[in-house]
């Protein structure tokens, strides 16, 4: 079997059959399904059951008690049989040729890790079809660049399952930002990376995301994740190799984003100080970062620079003013938030 496609499912009763009949619509057949209903309280779990009476040949359901995204993400990859891990989520779809297009790549240039493009989409737009890339723009990465373009997400990624049993990485439970906690030790296991830039994958933008509904009391959280990066790179003495992308994954996602969030969510001046001791704590140097030099890198990977600039100078106030003194303004640096964590 060539594909295992995990769809973590926690209520999503109105999305799940959406995503299911793009899957099912595949262009390839060689691939599982494994829908994991991670304790929902809705209908999702009863859904996901008749889907699978359906298609019992190649759909299995898992039904668990609520671990969180990084947990049912868990419990699919360890019950897997594919070569190769497709992780959507389940309020979002996929291109019905996603599987064929990524298999030409995978296979034909052995891939460990295939990163693709994607589009955003809203709550009620359905895109049928193929599209008609004229080029798939197709190259290969190394490690470092993986490391700072390939963004956190898993679901613009393909991996080969080695990538995680061989690497020991699974994702951490009931923790939010669970991909920025993983994601970046990918890269310590596998040898040839891969990018097209084909939009294969429909990401929806929906009300109650994490993205438009920042939480104060849980905005921190990304810095235990953090830990666990740290911590694996050190483990497998890689952390002087790739201390200036490991570094600049910490500026972008624990200090610029997480500051965008805490203006957000009317945080205080005492919650920007958290993330300034963070990053100084492990990298007192951040500011002399050899990226941060490069603004067309910046802008090209979501960056506004003058607001970072306002960050790096502990400008909270005139930050706030400057980029969020109306709603509207605060959806737009939303958008800035989106391209930066989804590149």
């Amino acid at each position: 079997m060539i594909f295992s496609v995990i769809v973590p499912a926690y209520n999503v009763e109105k999305y799940l059959m959406r995503c299911m009949d793009a899957i099912l619509s595949q262009t390839l057949k060689d691939y599982e399904i494994i829908i994991i209903d991670d304790g929902s309280t809705d209908h999702t779990g009863q859904i996901a059951d008749q889907i699978r009476s359906l298609h019992p040949e190649f759909i299995r359901v898992i039904h668990q008690e609520n671990r969180g995204l990084g947990g049912a993400r868990n419990s699919g990859l360890e019950e897997s049989k594919g070569e190769y891990l497709v992780f959507i989520d389940s309020d979002d779809y996929i291109r019905k040729d996603f599987l064929e297009k990524t298999y030409e790549y995978l296979i034909g240039e052995q891939l460990d890790i295939l990163v693709f493009g994607m589009k955003q989409v809203s709550d009620e737009e359905k895109i049928e079809g193929k599209s008609d890339d004229s080029s798939d723009n197709f190259r290969i990465i190394d490690q470092k660049e993986y490391l700072i373009t390939g963004g956190p997400s898993a679901w613009n990624k393909i991996y080969r399952k080695s990538v995680f049993i061989l690497g020991n990485i699974r994702y951490p439970e009931k923790l939010i930002y669970e991909d920025i906690a993983t994601t970046p030790m990918t890269a310590l296991c596998a040898e040839r990376i891969g990018v097209i830039d084909s939009e294969l994958y429909y990401y929806v933008q929906r009300p109650g995301s994490i993205i438009t509904s920042p939480n104060i009391d849980r905005i921190f959280e990304i810095q235990k994740g953090f830990d666990r990066v740290i911590e694996y790179f050190r483990g497998h003495d890689a952390m002087g190799h790739y201390y200036s992308e490991i570094e600049l994954l910490a500026i972008i996602h624990i200090f610029y984003f997480t500051d965008i969030r805490i203006i957000m969510a009317g945080g205080k001046k005492e919650d920007f100080r958290k993330t300034e001791d963070y990053i100084e704590n492990i990298f007192p140097d951040f500011r002399r970062n050899p990226y941060l030099s490069d603004r067309i890198f910046l802008m090209k990977n979501g960056i506004e620079i003058e607001l970072l600039k306002l960050f790096f100078n502990h400008s909270y106030r005139k930050a706030k003013q400057r980029y969020f003194p109306f709603v509207k303004t605060k959806r737009v640096i939303k958008n800035i938030i989106f391209r930066l964590h989804h590149k």
